[in-house]
């Protein structure tokens, strides 16, 4: 296969993933089986304790945010946004650099959340929100809405 060929290849399977973000880092990054089981265990809330636990698992594993990784990566962000609202500070900061990282987020605000959890966070996200979040708070109380 040459070199266009090959290059063809990767962006077909880049843009099969619905969220696009198995290429967000490095088109030529894969989610093989070691990976996968990697990012598995790294996914969910009781390995990842704050934002820049999630942001480093994110820059790490983001290619297989898919199945049961994506659905840990739900809990992760459902626990860091309902529990831990006192440090959002940082999470406005990491996503104000980091769009994919935002993008991320925001996609694992979603139907496996309790709704209980989308109530609080929704309230935060009205009441208690930064100034410097006001941005990343709307989007927060539109993805609930949906």
């Amino acid at each position: 296969m040459d070199m266009n060929a090959h290059f063809a290849a990767i962006l077909m399977v880049c843009f099969a993933f619905p969220s696009g973000l198995a290429c967000a880092q490095n088109p030529k990054v894969t989610c093989d089986q070691k990976t996968a089981m990697e990012a598995e265990k790294e996914a969910l809330a009781s390995s990842v304790k704050n934002w820049d636990g999630l942001y480093q698992s994110f820059r790490r594993f983001s290619q297989c945010d898919d199945g049961s990784v994506g659905e840990g990566y739900s809990d992760t962000v459902e626990h860091l946004l309902a529990e831990d609202w006192q440090h959002f500070d940082r999470l406005v900061s990491l996503t104000s650099t980091d769009r994919q990282f935002q993008r991320f987020v925001l996609k694992h605000i979603d139907e496996l959340w309790s709704p209980e959890h989308a109530r609080a966070v929704s309230r935060n996200a009205s009441q208690h929100c930064p100034p410097k979040g006001k941005r990343l708070c709307d989007l927060i109380i539109k993805r609930i809405a949906e």
